[in-house]
């Protein structure tokens, strides 16, 4: 699954960048893709934060639960990989089920508003 969202991203990039080229986004299209891109980042908040630590609620980084200074990148898979505790991982991987869904339908936003280039 995270394969096809990455090949996905990587089309609505391609489409994107060259309706840019020629010239074909409309202002109003502009903040239609915008809009999307800014929401990219909100698919990583989980309501109720990261187990243990409900004031932290980005899955894709936070600080370590140690130091509190470190980045971990994916915290929550992090911590269960720190303690090898693989029933941990399993208990919380819904949570970036529910994260790659969210960017999926993000990705297919700006899809949507990238309009066909004119045929020539």
């Amino acid at each position: 699954k995270l394969a096809e969202l990455e090949a996905e991203a990587e089309r609505v990039q391609h489409r994107l960048y060259e309706a840019i080229e020629h010239d074909l986004l409309p202002p109003i299209r502009i903040e239609m893709i915008n809009s999307a891109l800014r929401g990219l980042e909100k698919c990583w908040l989980v309501e109720g934060g990261l187990p243990e630590r409900p004031w932290f609620r980005n899955i894709f980084a936070a600080t370590d639960p140690y130091s509190g200074y470190a980045a971990w990148m994916f915290p929550v898979l992090r911590l269960g990989i720190e303690h090898r505790d693989s029933q941990y991982i399993l208990d919380h991987v819904r949570l970036y089920q529910v994260a790659m869904t969210r960017l999926g339908q993000r990705l297919e936003q700006i899809d949507q508003a990238i309009p066909e280039r004119a045929m020539e």
